[in-house]
């Protein structure tokens, strides 16, 4: 995933026309894709946002979504983190 997610995020791939362009995401979220390209882009919540995508996770476990061990969620949040680091390089 860390390789397929490297290659969204190179120079090459981000618009020549850096404004913000601002839309309504999931949720009624803003998202400003100028951050996202400009090394503010979180890739984690906080808050109760956190504790509400933790539980979608668990949920998501326990309901047998995935076909093999998914890794625990503290771990996939240290990749998203990593990835946070990278990509805001």
């Amino acid at each position: 995933m860390w390789a397929f997610l490297k290659g969204l995020l190179t120079p090459r791939r981000i618009p020549a026309d850096r404004r913000p362009l601002d839309e309504l995401g999931d949720y009624g979220s803003v998202i400003d894709y100028g951050k996202a390209v400009s090394g503010d882009l979180r890739l984690i919540p906080e808050g109760e946002a956190l504790d509400a995508l933790k539980s979608d996770y668990q949920e998501m476990i326990s309901s047998g979504l995935f076909e093999e061990e998914p890794s625990p969620f503290e771990v996939l949040m240290s990749q998203c983190h990593a990835i946070e680091l990278e990509a805001n390089r």
